[in-house]
């Protein structure tokens, strides 16, 4: 489905208040993207050896998400699906990037009702040993990849192991805050990285488009799907090297808690 078909379903999901009263297959792309997430999500859980989690049918991830985006609101009042389709820029990046933001908060509640002993889970908690340790988070393996061509994922690859280095302390904040899950309006998170939310907020629209230029000349004829995936994953990848190169260091370990998702985390 080619972006503007998704951001349609999305729209007809908000309409029509549930995925059973949309087309046939809107309902079933919205739900295999929900799903898709849910199950990264688990992943990472299961990745610190709690094995025995396996994820519900694609049609119970997708029922879990609406229910929760029904029963809860932030607390300005809003309701998630209005947030979900009204904030930022209003495309279908910001769309993924909210789904993303609630699916957090939709596994841990279904982990604690499924499995009460396996919660709460750290996302940041250390697993194995050496002098580099790692986080749960950054042992999730990359799914969006599946299809991309070899160039692309080249394109990737070389841009992670190139760009740390050159990166200013601006764009290093913005991909550490994203690999963290901490959206750029939370309380304290100037304190701790020296950035008000809209420098970061302003950085990060702007990096972002910056590198979806670079893709269009680097890939002429992708599509606007393929390149958002492109960059998300991009600055995904960058923001775990950072943390694991800095892990070493220093310690930083918020707790898998519940997400405030409170501001528009993509601009």
């Amino acid at each position: 489905m080619e972006a503007e078909q998704e951001m349609q379903a999305w729209q007809h999901w908000r309409e029509a208040c549930a995925l059973s009263l949309i087309s046939e297959p809107e309902r079933s792309h919205l739900t295999t993207v929900i799903s898709q997430r849910f199950r990264s999500m688990l992943r990472k859980v299961n990745l610190h050896g709690r094995g025995e989690l396996s994820a519900p049918p694609l049609a119970d991830c997708a029922h879990l998400f609406e229910s929760y985006c029904a029963m809860h609101q932030r607390r300005d009042g809003k309701k998630y699906k209005h947030w979900l389709l009204t904030r930022g820029r209003q495309d279908l990046d910001t769309v993924q990037s909210g789904v993303m933001l609630l699916i957090r908060n939709v596994v841990r509640e279904w982990i604690r009702d499924t499995y009460p002993q396996t919660a709460p889970v750290s996302l940041q908690q250390i697993v194995g040993s050496g002098k580099t340790p790692v986080s749960l988070e950054q042992l999730l393996p990359d799914s969006s990849a599946d299809g991309r061509s070899a160039e692309q994922a080249a394109w990737i690859e070389y841009r992670v192991s190139n760009s740390p280095s050159q990166l200013d302390p601006l764009k290093e904040a913005v991909l550490t805050l994203r690999a963290k899950g901490i959206v750029f309006s939370a309380p304290g998170v100037k304190e701790k990285v020296g950035y008000g939310k809209t420098a970061l907020h302003q950085c990060h629209r702007d990096w972002m488009q910056e590198l979806a230029e670079e893709l269009r000349e680097q890939f002429p004829g992708i599509s606007a799907a393929e390149g958002a995936s492109m960059v998300l994953d991009l600055m995904d990848e960058l923001g775990r090297k950072i943390i694991s190169d800095s892990f070493a260091e220093k310690s930083s370990k918020p707790a898998f808690g519940e997400v405030e998702v409170n501001d528009d985390f993509k601009c």
